[in-house]
């Protein structure tokens, strides 16, 4: 078809009429909820458009260069251009508000693209921050979000302004990824990250009218606007709007005084811009689209004002409710009245959180039937699929409100449903501490389905809850990862190692990069968790004379102790008044963190735990007399009590039976992978001035001792120099041949998990001049691996949750978290540890009984207990019955005990 000026004009002004309308009714729509006519005006609208948009790009192919008219070519080819961006943008608003989120997602991409291609970075970022987060509304897989935001990131290096927001952005985003998976300290890192890479404005300028002055000005002088002031106005107009998103998000995740104040300077700042500026309609000739743009800035800006208020009122009810003494009736007639507030935000989220607060209180002033109700309605506002964490919690209440009304098998349904919910994506969260951060809100679910399963008789099913609740996956997945990954993670040990003695803040920076790097591949490698098995299938694997021991805190006083044998699985719930209660955790912490260094008051602690036999065996423990191995998996606090030492009969549970520690009992049918037939040791007998560690020289001969054993029953040994270092200590450990090494031995000092304060994978052993700890650990290739370390307090695991300063508050999931874990990652099936600091004497003596014991062919539990046995057979009276002396040797399994093979024969070697 010929060109036509007419047909041209005719065309673009169905496109700019199309245009006008997606655009009325796309602000009508964003006012309010999207009935079902509105929807399809906005649908018919959009339509309309971009069939105009393809007549008129027919059009323009045809004109070519040979207009007669080249300023009317012009003018609708920018039509084409922005009505490309503005209706793929009105339809994923459309979308996202109607909760169609995956085709949110793609308009919202579609609609970034095209305004990059206009040249409006602005509104190019926040329709990819839009497109982003539309995306990981409809999928809860936090694992692909993480792994998708720091891919982009890693693209995003440059200095330019319009980089470094956009780089800000992603950073902002990945912060409300982390807020969403609960971990706050790395989102507080990105958000801290974020704010410092906004650009701030260019030399010169100090507002955005400034700006738009400049720009105005390069337009009278030149006839057309200068291109970089342009780009100067836009980025620092995105950065107004990214500093208050993110004030906004470090108000939802702290909704305390302190960052409203923040946030409310900060949206006054972006107000006294954006309101009555009419400089705003001098930009309009230049294509920037200035004023929609700050329209709906203005309306972002005044519905962030209302939510970041609501979320700051729930945030005070919240804590007013925990206060003892406090005005329930008042705390309930505003938890109403911030509901209500909520509603008038347009956020059903926070209306949802409202209801949560009322069912709280309202359970708290006996009036469960009020309370449940509440729970329904929040349930109702978010539907099936909206915000899992809140539904979890609104289910938990609700659970607790059937329980008080006397329905106790509509509770245990109740509960399982939100267990149903929490198990949906519990494990779709990699880093290493989201999955505790997490679960920490809703870990009463399976508590309540368990004390209901045990109400009613049934054992079998109490036994799978509390197994579902604790750690399930040891192995990180980490096979064949990256080499690029291996390189980046020893660069920031090596920053680690550099700083340690000099530099503070760039110690807690590397230390943050890397937990960081760790999160990123944990997110590529990612193994589901194993199914639980019934109480029938874990009976199958007990072999005559073996039994499991279980432990399980119901709630802060009653602890459910379990005995499965061959015969059957029985449970019984014991009781402790908050006085015992209170001293048995303090006990297990004195010990545990050295407070008691004098061997007297150790003792002591270790008298007051030996009396608590009643409360943790099970009635008529003369039974466990007549086993020869038992499986054992506490729970919470008991992670750091020395069971095997509990008095039985003549002597001792661990003199009866030979006691290996499960994290949990349900992997008692993993398959392991046989030990290899090669021995590495190491011992580390000085360390740098600045550690302030005493020297091991007395551990010396010790390993001496151990390495002739190795080589006179033929097997490869490996003995590390003693001034080994971190980088050296994982280059040969990350190494495919590494998985040769089926036992390690590493004598040196261990750091207590509990003085590692919020990182407790960084728990850590030294070396001659750095250390490794949990991290390092877990990039090792160890399949199979026995590890003995004879090192105080290395066989310790985390036993609060990371963000707790003070208190008792237990890993929520049971995760293992420390020097166990990354041995567990990295493919050892057993790692022998010392609970406490250990006599480096006694300590060399069971070192070498236990090797002897473990090259005659015996399992790691059964020659652990000959090894002790053998030192309290050689010691005097007084010390053999101390069992500070001995009983530190606390050995931990990822599945049943396996013997070493038979040995290869091959000659001693050193490190090389």
């Amino acid at each position: 078809m010929a060109y036509s000026t007419a047909r041209l004009i005719d065309i673009g002004g169905e496109l700019v009429q199309a245009r006008a309308d997606v655009g009325g009714l796309r602000l009508r729509s964003l006012a309010g909820r999207i009935s079902p006519a509105r929807e399809a005006a906005v649908r018919n609208a959009a339509a309309r458009a971009n069939a105009a948009i393809d007549r008129l790009q027919q059009e323009l192919d045809s004109a070519g260069d040979n207009a007669t008219n080249p300023g009317i070519v012009t003018f609708y080819r920018e039509q084409l251009s922005a009505a490309r961006a503005e209706v793929p943008q009105a339809l994923g608003e459309l979308d996202e508000a109607l909760g169609r989120a995956g085709e949110a997602s793609a308009q919202y991409a579609l609609a970034a693209s095209a305004w990059r291609q206009l040249g409006d970075s602005t509104q190019a970022l926040r329709s990819a921050e839009a497109a982003r987060r539309t995306a990981l509304a409809q999928d809860r897989d936090l694992d692909a979000g993480i792994a998708r935001l720091l891919l982009a990131l890693d693209g995003l290096h440059g200095n330019r302004a319009t980089e470094a927001l956009e780089r800000a952005t992603v950073e902002q985003e990945l912060a409300a990824m982390y807020f969403r998976g609960g971990d706050s300290l790395e989102c507080l890192l990105f958000l801290d990250r974020a704010e410092a890479d906004i650009p701030l404005l260019p030399a010169g300028h100090t507002s955005l009218k400034s700006l738009a002055q400049a720009v105005v000005e390069s337009r009278r002088a030149a006839g057309t606007a200068d291109p970089e002031r342009m780009q100067a106005f836009q980025t620092a107009h995105g950065s107004l709007l990214l500093r208050c998103v993110t004030a906004h998000q470090a108000l939802m995740l702290h909704p305390d005084r302190e960052h409203l104040d923040a946030y409310r300077r900060a949206t006054a700042t972006a107000r006294q811009e954006f309101r009555g500026l009419p400089w705003l309609r001098m930009l309009g000739p230049l294509g920037l689209g200035a004023i929609p743009v700050a329209r709906q800035a203005l309306a972002s800006l005044a519905s962030f004002q209302r939510t970041a208020e609501a979320a700051a009122r729930l945030n005070d009810l919240d804590g007013r409710l925990a206060q003892m003494g406090a005005d329930l009736d008042r705390v309930l007639q505003e938890s109403l009245e911030a509901r209500d507030f909520a509603r008038s935000a347009g956020s059903d989220d926070l209306t949802a959180i409202a209801e949560r607060v009322a069912a709280d209180v309202l359970l708290k002033l006996a009036r469960p039937e009020q309370a449940l109700e509440a729970c329904r309605r929040g349930e109702a506002l978010l539907g099936p699929h909206r915000r899992p964490d809140v539904r979890a919690s609104l289910l938990l209440r609700a659970a607790h409100c059937l329980l008080a009304l006397g329905d106790r098998e509509a509770a245990s349904r109740t509960a399982q449903r939100g267990i149903k919910i929490v198990e949906d994506f519990r494990y779709r969260a990699s880093g290493m501490y989201i999955r505790d951060a997490q679960l920490r809100s809703w870990i009463g679910l399976y508590r309540l389905a368990a004390d209901c399963a045990l109400a009613v008789g049934e054992d079998a099913r109490f036994l799978q809850v509390a197994l579902s609740s604790k750690a399930r996956r040891l192995s990180w997945g980490t096979e064949g990862f990256d080499p690029g990954v291996a390189t980046r993670l020893a660069e920031l040990g090596d920053r680690i190692d550099a700083a340690a003695e000099a530099d503070p803040d760039e110690l807690t920076d590397a230390r943050s990069q890397r937990r960081l790097e760790w999160d990123r591949l944990l997110a590529r490698h990612r193994v589901p968790p194993p199914e639980v098995p019934g109480a029938r299938d874990l009976q199958r694997q007990l072999a005559p004379g073996e039994a499991a021991l279980l432990h399980y805190w119901l709630d802060d006083n009653r602890l459910a102790v379990g005995l499965l044998t061959g015969d059957g699985l029985e449970v019984e719930v014991r009781r402790l008044d908050a006085g015992g209660r209170q001293q048995l955790g303090l006990d297990i912490r004195n010990l545990l963190n050295g407070e008691h260094r004098a061997e007297a008051k150790a003792r002591s602690v270790l008298r007051r735990l030996g009396e608590r036999t009643a409360l943790l065996l099970p009635s008529r423990p003369e039974r466990l007399l007549t086993l020869h191995r038992l499986f054992i998996s506490t729970h919470g606090i008991l992670h750091g009590f020395p069971l095997h030492a509990l008095p039985l009969g003549e002597g001792t549970l661990g003199d009866a039976v030979a006691v290996s520690y499960l994290p949990n009992l349900a992997q008692l049918g993993d398959s392991a992978v046989p030990p290899q037939p090669r021995t590495l040791l190491a011992h580390i007998p000085r360390f740098r001035a600045a550690d302030r560690r005493a020297p091991l020289d007395t551990l010396g001969e010790p390993l001496r001792q151990v390495a002739e054993l190795h080589a006179a029953a033929d097997r490869t040994v490996v003995t590390l120099p003693a001034d080994v270092d971190r980088r050296r200590l994982n280059e040969l450990l990350t190494a495919p041949e590494a998985a040769r090494f089926g036992l390690i031995q590493i004598a040196t000092h261990g750091q207590s998990v509990l003085d590692v304060g919020d990182s407790p994978m960084e728990s850590r052993l030294w070396l001659h001049s750095s250390e490794v700890d949990g991290l390092d650990i877990a990039s090792w290739r160890l399949d199979g691996s026995i590890v003995v370390l004879t090192a105080c307090s290395s066989g310790q695991r985390a036993l609060t949750g990371r963000h707790e300063v003070q208190g008792e508050a237990p890993v929520a999931g049971d995760e293992v978290l420390g020097l166990q874990a990354g041995f567990f990652a990295a493919g050892a099936t057993a790692v022998l540890g010392c609970l406490w600091r250990v006599d480096a004497e006694v300590a060399g003596i069971v070192t070498v009984a236990l090797h002897r014991h473990l090259l005659a062919g015996l399992p790691p539990d059964r020659a652990l207990q000959k090894a002790v046995a053998d030192y309290r057979a050689g010691a005097s009276g007084v010390i053999a019955s101390n069992p500070y002396k001995w009983a530190p040797f606390f050995l931990s399994t990822r599945c049943r005990p396996v013997p070493l093979p038979a040995a290869e024969p091959r000659a001693q070697e050193g490190a090389r």
